[in-house]
C-alpha cells in the first residue's frame, strides 16, 4: 500500500447521505440532527473513491464511488 495523502473536508452529514443515495442511513434517522458534521477522508486515489468516516458510535465506515468533481458538482452543502 502506497503512501496516503489524507486531508479532511467537512460536509453536512444529511446532505452527504442524500448525495450518496443512502438516505436510510442519514444521521437524522438516529436523532443526531442535520447539523452534525462528519469528516470525509480522501485516500491516494481521490478521483476513484471517497470514504466517510462515520461517528465512532456507529463503528463503521461508509464509502461511495463518486469522483471529487462529481461530489463538488452534486453538493450544495459542500464545505471546505
Amino acid at each position: 500500500m502506497g503512501a496516503l495523502n489524507l486531508f479532511n473536508v467537512f460536509l453536512s452529514s444529511d446532505c452527504y447521505c442524500k448525495i450518496a443515495g443512502m438516505s436510510h442511513l442519514c444521521p437524522s434517522d438516529y436523532g443526531l440532527g442535520d447539523k452534525k458534521l462528519f469528516p470525509l477522508i480522501w485516500h491516494e486515489s481521490p478521483v476513484k473513491l471517497i470514504k466517510m468516516e462515520a461517528d465512532p458510535q456507529f463503528d463503521n465506515i461508509w464509502g461511495i464511488g463518486l469522483t471529487l468533481l462529481e461530489l463538488i458538482n452534486r453538493s450544495p452543502c459542500f464545505r471546505a
